[in-house]
């Protein structure tokens, strides 16, 4: 299971070695939100 994902590099880099590991089944938790209402991601990965 994949959780949250703060930025856009880091989420090419998670891609890049689901891709190099021919992952399947992947779960991803897409909160972008906390309960607070704070942002967990920044606005170039919300995009």
């Amino acid at each position: 299971m994949i959780g949250m994902i703060p930025n856009a590099r880091i989420a090419e880099t998670v891609v890049d070695r689901l891709r190099h590991h021919t992952a399947r089944n992947i779960m991803l938790d897409p909160v972008t939100v906390a309960k607070s209402g704070h942002a967990l991601l920044d606005d170039a990965t919300a995009a």
